[in-house]
């Protein structure tokens, strides 16, 4: 889905990444990689596999879209014991397969836990806000910085639920725009991460991902919003 958000234009994709195509730039958030590594490494048995899952859907995004840099809004890995020798070796590849991009990393909460990565990695890390062309990328939610008028972030792992307390809809992951702050937040593209709800005010946007499509659903839910983490 093609959106337009203070005179910037992005795609929506149901993966759960945003392509800016002014810049031939990947947006993704809350990967998370290693997540099973840390639950396995505390005996928590939880099956194998999210981290593949999560980097080919990156991949997959980047084939769509014909992206020639990635920006991953925070939280690449869940924390330090995640980096066990089948994820590092999982990520390795990754930026093997996609060597002539451009990758780089915007620090979250979950990467400074994590510490210092590989030297061997290309990987671009910047601390936040980084301005690019009007646009701030930052990790937490956040109002723009300097004279950018448009934020892009991650963190809260946005969704929503649409129906009613009777009908007990599912939770449907989504991308959130916060009119106050004129921020765009990422649903996390992670496949062993939580959601966490929103409660949009009417002048917001709301977008969920469903059955492989984007849909765009009316923000109603409270004239005032109510406090988010």
């Amino acid at each position: 889905m093609i959106v337009t958000l203070i005179q910037t234009e992005f795609r929506l994709l149901a993966s759960r990444g945003v392509f800016w195509p002014e810049q031939r730039m990947l947006l993704v958030s809350d990967l998370h990689l290693g997540k099973e590594a840390t639950f396995r490494a505390s005996g928590v048995a939880v099956p194998r596999g999210s981290t593949d899952a999560t980097l080919a859907a990156v991949s997959q995004m980047i084939s769509e879209t014909g992206a020639e840099r990635v920006t991953i809004l925070g939280d690449l890995f869940h924390a330090r014991s995640s980096l066990a020798e089948n994820v590092r070796n999982s990520f390795s590849q990754f930026l093997d397969r996609h060597s002539e991009l451009e990758i780089a990393l915007v620090m979250g909460n979950h990467d400074i836990a994590t510490g210092p990565l590989s030297s061997d990695w290309p990987l671009r890390v910047v601390s936040p806000p980084w301005d690019i062309d009007g646009v701030t990328l930052e990790h937490f939610p956040s109002q723009p910085h300097g004279d950018s008028q448009l934020c892009l972030s991650g963190h809260l792992h946005p969704a929503i639920r649409l129906g009613d307390a009777i009908s007990q809809t599912a939770k449907l992951p989504c991308f959130f725009f916060d009119a106050a702050r004129s921020c765009l937040i990422l649903p996390a593209i992670g496949q062993f991460t939580g959601t966490a709800l929103v409660q949009p005010a009417c002048e917001d946007r709301i977008w969920v991902v469903a059955d492989d499509e984007v849909i765009e659903v009316a923000a109603t839910r409270s004239p005032r919003r109510k406090q988010i983490r």
